[in-house]
């Protein structure tokens, strides 16, 4: 993750997502059926190996940085270096350093993007129209189901936690997001934006490793 951390310090925020976006169409051309830390070198095909460990690995630390915001990750990132320092670690050592300093049992997040198989994909289904105070409602589902390995095998009844922005610019140019709490095979969400919005995009910047985003646009 700190190549990605040296990028965007070097050359800028869009390098930054250049670098995840380049993790994610590794795992994605990848064909992973394990998690990140079951993955092993003596795997058949090493590409999946490296696809899991140098890819999905660091992609849980910019999920986990676009979760929890600058000014919580960056704290758990020096808390961490002080915990794990000259040691031989496992999963669950970085685990109790960032519930130590984010607060809360965090084996949900862990055992999704670390220790479980698959990644969702996401269906984005949203409407915008404007309200009686000349403010725009922009209202839709997030609909979700976890697939595995390249041929993308449906995980039956499972679905992943996640905060998920929607991310609307308006007109003139301003932009503004809306997180939204993933739970279950679907979400809604509704908010207000206050200038007619020219785009809405969802998971944007990567904020959840996932297929891509399949978008339906209702109404005007």
């Amino acid at each position: 993750y700190s190549s990605a951390l040296y990028t965007e310090a070097t050359y800028g925020k869009k390098a930054y997502f250049d670098h995840v976006e380049d993790w994610r169409q590794e795992i994605m051309d990848a064909d992973l059926k394990c998690s990140v830390q079951d993955a092993t070198f003596l795997s058949e095909d090493f590409a999946d190996y490296r696809a899991a460990v140098y890819s999905q690995g660091p992609y849980m630390f910019h999920i986990m940085r676009m979760t929890w915001g600058d000014e919580q990750f960056f704290p758990y990132l020096k808390q961490m270096a002080r915990d794990l320092a000259g040691r031989e670690i496992v999963s669950r050592d970085i685990q109790r350093s960032a519930e130590k300093t984010l607060g809360g049992d965090m084996s949900w997040f862990f055992d999704q993007w670390l220790r479980g198989v698959g990644m969702p994909e996401y269906t984005f289904t949203y409407d915008v129209r404007q309200t009686e105070d000349g403010m725009y409602l922009v209202e839709g589902t997030v609909d979700q189901r976890i697939l595995v390995g390249d041929e993308r095998h449906e995980v039956e009844g499972q679905s992943f936690v996640a905060v998920v922005p929607v991310t609307v610019e308006v007109k003139g140019g301003e932009i503004f997001q809306k997180k939204v709490v993933l739970e279950g095979p679907s979400t809604r969400f509704v908010f207000k934006v206050p200038e007619k919005p020219k785009s809405v995009e969802f998971n944007k910047y990567g904020e959840a490793l996932a297929w891509d985003v399949i978008e339906t646009k209702q109404g005007v």
